[in-house]
């Protein structure tokens, strides 16, 4: 591979690569729809109407507060995750450059046994010690949220690397961090109280964890990477 800007390859050029954008933006509703119906419904979350946001008021302008919970919600969602893209789109872009643009196929081009899995798990070290300074995740237990970002996000990381190996694009996963930052820390975060809840949802959660390995396994056996 040549060394430049040129090879993280923001291509846009083609149907594929619009299809991996639109994956990216539907694989996180999905994965968190499961998850969190999954936390209220068995009592380990509580849901509550979200409140807040810097979105809210497009949310009332558009009337969302008129509707009925579910579809509102579903609404909201929605909207946060194509908005909320945008609003995070630099800063995203600027790690998605580094770890799947430039490091994941460097690794690659090397020949490194189990590439995607080395690129997981330094994207989930570099995460660690924001988790322990309590700037990401809150927890009972620093432990318990560093361990759940490592099953979380080694994992996930497998999807980024799919969609932008199978596209040959960085766009498919800038958007699919984006729309999960946006969706997980905005509406899903805010529909959800109790006691102890970050164990089973959130970015660090058990359930949140199961749903996104899953969900890797689905697509590692669609696309059939072995790496």
């Amino acid at each position: 591979m040549k060394e430049g800007f040129k090879d993280v390859s923001f291509s846009l050029g083609n149907l594929k690569i619009w299809k991996g954008i639109g994956f990216a933006l539907l694989i996180p509703m999905i994965i968190c729809g499961i998850t969190y119906s999954i936390a209220w419904f068995s009592g380990l979350a509580r849901f509550q109407p979200p409140q807040g946001g810097m979105l809210e008021p497009i949310y009332n302008i558009l009337g969302f507060q008129y509707l009925p919970i579910p579809l509102s919600f579903i609404f909201i969602v929605v909207l946060s995750g194509v908005l909320g893209s945008l609003l995070n789109l630099i800063p995203v872009m600027g790690e998605e450059m580094g770890w799947r643009g430039y490091m994941l196929t460097r690794l690659i081009d090397a020949e490194f046994s189990r590439p995607i899995l080395i690129s997981g798990l330094i994207w989930a070290t570099w995460h660690v010690p924001i988790v322990i300074a309590g700037l990401y995740v809150e927890g009972t237990s620093a432990l318990l949220s560093v361990l759940g970002i490592y099953f979380c996000i080694v994992p996930f990381s497998y999807i980024t690397a799919y969609l932008r190996l199978i596209t040959g694009s960085v766009w498919p996963s800038v958007i699919i961090h984006t729309t999960w930052n946006a969706i997980i820390q905005g509406p899903f975060a805010r529909a959800s109280t109790g006691d102890q809840t970050e164990i089973w949802i959130g970015e660090s959660g058990l359930i949140t964890a199961i749903i996104i390995l899953a969900t890797a396994i689905i697509m590692a056996r669609i696309v059939n990477f072995t790496k």
